[in-house]
């Protein structure tokens, strides 16, 4: 039966073609190189806005359709499963970096090419060849500026020809889909039997209509999205009260348009992809080099050899070449290759493999390695006195949100960071600000939301100031209510028009500042299609921001505008998801809809522009500066501020750029050209490694605050130069009244005392409780500043960092869902050795997660529900159960204790929970009203001190007395107990609140709360 079967495929050479090869390349081929393609793509975060979880997810969905389609060996699926645990780790270790993911899944799919042979291995290179294309050019887009330049204006042409005013850039304007099925289309023309010039010119076709279907879809996706359903919102009784919404496919269909939009592209893209194959039959390409198929015609011998491999169950996917040929490799110039395959892969391993490998690690390191971390020793920053902006700390006399987004604090971060401050003089002539002398003694001049004209002599100082060698920050937000009062007197542009858009002609001070570099701050709202930019934002390489997770820049913003730029400027942040509103009537009605005509998609937040031997920044979005928004932007913050005073040598250096784009050319040509295994693999290996280590390296070279180093601030109202003063201690924080007595007026400039300040790190590398919204009732915002007020610099702990505990003087832990590890337990203890305190908030509910930070120094409190099998009675809430469980209050200090009167103070908590400890040293400092137990212990370890707090939610916004952002019943009383806590635990006068007054202009909220008015 099989010599039948063969005889009738042979019989293909005397003019009747076999039946199989009407059909092309077998389904299974054809499924797992759409797969591939698709895995690629979303890997790369081409297919649209994808959270990582959801992206990793589907990339590992298609590769297992990948491998179940073609069937390896278990020999081969070994070698498949080896490069995926590698990628894996690889992928983990850049933080879900997009560009490292697609090198794994290119490096996955040569790796599957090499698990198989004949036509399936070529399809499968091709496939992989398209892959590494693709990470190669995101690499390089994303690694130098130029290119990510051009790639926003090709967008932009792409959108335009899209129609519809579509102005978009990049990431949807599918570029990366022309560049993947632009390879593909090459490679498999070359695997497909001549003649091929028809075929070519109907796949090209056909590529560029769907790519005209995607970007005419793109422009009516606006409309279609109006004709949806809205998903629909049930509003509980009870504000507290979580109800789920069901599930409605159109309404989630009208939330995903236009962001989701290249996820249809791709499909469609990789339908193509597999109607191409089906079409045409892939000619089998043996061994791994580079020489092409010639087919010569075949003898007696090689037809009965045929025969005889047919005999031993080959079917017709395996048959190369066309019926009555003998496929023969062929060198570069026509001849016939007499050495064998196994020959020249020895050479090519000897000699090219390695010279390919250096080139990518050059080319990486190039582009993507960044300078060495540092600080401010010796550096003086100068700010602007004449912006929309106050100097004042948060004291205890004014509590409330109203302290929270001025930039008080921001002169102890750069304190702290070793560096000297200076404000700018108040003079009586406001064209004589910002002095030669002035300027001549700075080193970073910023600027924060400048509200009137500059005059021509004061711009000409700032821009020879910058030529000379000086760094300039301008952070401005939305243009706010005095700028639109005044813009009339600002000469920054002609006057618009009514039928000008006022994006074109921007009037804003911060622009005239800007003229010299090309860049200007646009009269618009930048807005994310998701909240706070999760998974929607995107960094680049420079020292400010690479290595940080996008979700820490993304807590960095809250209100930004976009950039205008252009060569040779560079992107510093992109917001990628997002689009553009022009106007800032969003922040005051609340009303934002997206249009088309608005820009769509990578929005510049964040910019760079040499400027002579200078530098200039501008920055849309001046919130992480501010008193609260330090907590969230430190690190963004303090990255620039030493990037701009130091200036180092970092991967957006023009010469970099230069000759990282040159490399990167040279792998695209060897990807394409030349296609192997051996050279794919070690192209998108190597280079996924590469830039992993950079990140790595990146992420630890961010500046660490050190309030123990030397600190000054500016007190000279007329001229501005800075008077050293005594550093800080690192382990006690400055008493509330003495911070209240020296912080100044509005008007008057920072505070005169030392702005160094103590860190306190809130710990949120552990899953820790808590909302990052803007004052949202189980968010934080009011006990950090608490702990300003009490003379701290409150700072999130995003990840646990040895070295940031060795400068820090406090670390606070609040309900972590995420254990200890060993090495981090020894990392607290030791923390607490050597004098710093921690306070832990820990109640039964969130327990177990927390118990080996308390066993550490032996404290416990029991976790609820009760594990099965342990044998202990379940934890029981401290409160008259079930009455009145949740918030209450209760005692923790009498005043005729202190000879100081004769009341009780009390403390709020809101779900208190039992502390026990088997240390002889604990105290307990609060009992619980009910049933005397106690609420919260502390204990001396070493030279420092631990605190246990049994409720995770202490120090969250509707326990600490704020509820939507309003003083509520109790924001007095824990205020004043941290206060007195504080001053007690850190071995300072222990401050005794005075007697509580009644509380004026008080009404019932909605849920029962007291409202202070």
């Amino acid at each position: 039966m099989s010599s039948k079967r063969n005889k009738h495929h042979n019989s293909g050479g005397a003019g009747k073609s076999p039946a199989s090869n009407q059909f092309g390349t077998p389904w299974p081929i054809v499924l797992a190189a759409a797969s591939g393609l698709l895995a690629a793509w979303v890997a790369a975060g081409s297919t649209g806005l994808l959270v990582d979880p959801l992206r990793h997810g589907l990339v590992a969905l298609l590769l297992g359709v990948m491998i179940v389609a073609l069937r390896p060996s278990w020999r081969h699926l070994a070698a498949v499963a080896t490069c995926v645990a590698l990628g894996v780790v690889l992928s983990r270790l850049a933080g879900g970096w997009p560009v490292v993911d697609v090198s794994v899944v290119a490096a996955i799919l040569a790796t599957m090419a090499w698990a198989t042979t004949g036509p399936r291995r070529r399809t499968l290179l091709i496939v992989a060849a398209a892959a590494a294309a693709l990470a190669v050019f995101r690499a390089a887009c994303f690694t130098v500026p130029t290119l990510w330049t051009t790639d926003q204006a090709i967008g932009t042409a792409l959108g335009w020809l899209g129609g519809r005013s579509l102005w978009i850039g990049g990431s949807l304007g599918g570029l990366d889909l022309l560049i993947v099925m632009g390879v593909f289309h090459a490679g498999w023309l070359r695997a497909t039997r001549p003649p091929r010039r028809a075929r070519a010119v109907y796949a090209a076709v056909a590529i560029l209509a769907v790519q005209a279907v995607y970007l005419a879809g793109l422009s009516h996706a606006v409309n279609l999205a109006d004709r949806l359903p809205e998903i629909p919102r049930s509003e509980p009784a009870d504000p507290g009260d979580y109800r789920p919404t069901d599930w409605h496919a159109a309404a989630e269909l009208r939330g995903g348009l236009p962001w989701n939009l290249p996820l249809l592209a791709t499909v469609l893209q990789a339908g193509l992809a597999m109607v191409m194959l089906r079409w045409t039959r892939i000619e089998p390409k043996e061994g791994i080099t580079g020489a092409p198929l010639r087919y010569a015609p075949a003898t007696q011998d090689s037809a009965s050899s045929a025969q005889g491999s047919g005999s031993q169950g080959s079917g017709p996917d395996d048959q190369p070449g066309a019926p009555g040929q003998t496929p023969t490799t062929q060198a570069d110039d026509g001849e016939d290759v007499a050495t064998p395959i196994a020959g020249r892969l020895a050479r090519f391993a000897r000699w090219g493999l390695p010279a390919t490998i250096l080139l990518v690690v050059a080319t990486g390191l190039l582009s993507a390695w960044p300078p060495s971390g540092g600080d401010l020793s010796d550096k003086t920053v100068l700010a602007y006195r004449g912006g929309y902006v106050d100097w004042n700390v948060p004291t205890h006399d004014a509590l409330g949100p109203d302290q929270t987004g001025v930039y008080g604090l921001l002169p102890s971060l750069v304190a702290d960071l070793a560096g000297h401050w200076a404000l700018s003089a108040a003079l009586a002539n406001e064209d004589d600000e910002l002095s030669q002398d002035e300027l001549d003694g700075a080193d970073v001049l910023l600027v924060i939301q400048p509200l009137r004209s500059w005059p021509e002599d004061r711009l000409k100082r700032v821009e020879e100031f910058v030529r000379r060698g000086g760094s300039l920050l301008v952070a401005a937000g939305p243009m706010v209510e005095a700028e639109l009062d005044g813009r009339a007197n600002a000469q920054t542009a002609p006057q618009a028009t009514d039928e000008t858009p006022a994006l074109v002609h921007d009037v804003r001070p911060v622009s005239q500042l800007l003229g010299p570099t090309g860049m200007a701050v646009r009269h618009d709202v930048a807005l994310s299609a998701t909240e706070f930019w999760t998974g929607a934002i995107s960094g680049s390489t420079h020292p400010a921001v690479f290595g940080l997770s996008d979700r820490t820049l993304g807590l960095s913003l809250r209100e930004s505008s976009t950039i205008a730029m252009g060569w040779p400027a560079r992107p510093i942040l992109i917001g990628r998801w997002g689009w553009s509103q022009p106007g800032n009537d969003v922040l005051y009605n609340g009303h934002a809809a997206i249009e088309t005509g608005q820009q769509w998609g990578d929005l510049v937040l964040a910019a760079e522009r040499p400027l002579g031997r200078g530098t200039v920044v501008a920055l849309a979005d001046p919130w992480c500066l501010t008193n609260l928004g330090l907590a969230d932007g430190h690190e963004l913050a303090s990255r620039l501020l030493v990037y701009l005073a130091n200036r180092p040598s970092s991967p957006q250096s023009m010469w970099r750029q230069i000759l990282a784009l040159l490399g990167y050319a040279v792998l695209f040509v060897l990807i394409v050209r030349r296609t192997n295994v051996a050279r794919l693999v070690a192209i998108v290996l190597t280079l996924s490694v590469v830039l992993a280590a950079a990140t790595l390296f990146g992420r630890s070279q961010g500046p660490i605050p050190r309030p123990d180093g030397p600190s000054s601030v500016s007190s000279n109202e007329n001229s501005g130069a800075p008077l050293r003063s005594a550093p800080a201690t690192p382990n006690a924080a400055p008493d509330g009244p003495q911070a209240d007595s020296a912080t100044p007026a509005k008007d008057e400039g920072p505070s005169r005392v030392a702005p160094a300040r103590p860190i306190a790190y809130v710990d949120t590398s552990h899953l820790e409780i808590g909302n990052d919204q803007p004052w949202a009732n189980d968010g934080v915002d009011g006990f950090l500043m608490t702990l300003a007020r009490n003379g701290y610099l409150p700072l999130k702990l995003h990840r646990w960092d040895p070295a940031r505990l060795e400068r820090a003087a406090v670390l606070v832990v609040m309900g972590p869902a995420k254990p200890f590890s060993a090495g981090e337990l020894r990392d607290a203890r030791d923390f607490v050795e050597r004098g710093g305190h921690v306070f832990c908030m820990i109640g039964a509910t969130e327990a177990a997660a927390g118990r080996g930070l308390l066993a550490e120094f032996g404290f416990d409190v029991r976790p609820s529900p009760s594990p099965t099998g342990s044998g202990r009675s379940e934890a029981q809430p401290m409160a008259q159960f079930p009455d009145d469980f949740g918030r209450f209050d209760t005692p923790y200090l009498n005043a005729a204790d202190y000879d100081v009167g004769n009341y009780l103070l009390h403390v709020f908590f809101f779900t208190g929970w039992a502390v026990d400890s088997s240390a002889d040293n604990a105290e307990s400092l609060v009992f619980s009203k009910y049933d005397n137990r106690p609420l919260a212990m502390a204990r001396t370890v070493g030279k420092g001190k631990i605190v246990v707090i049994g409720d995770s939610r202490f120090a969250l916004n509707h326990n600490h007395g704020y509820y939507d952002g309003r003083m509520t019943q109790g924001v007095y009383d824990n205020a004043a107990f941290w206060r007195w806590l504080l001053t007690r635990i850190t071995g300072q006068t222990e401050w005794i609140p005075p007697e509580p007054a009644p509380r004026s202009g008080q009404e019932t909220s909605r849920d029962g709360r007291r409202t202070l008015r």
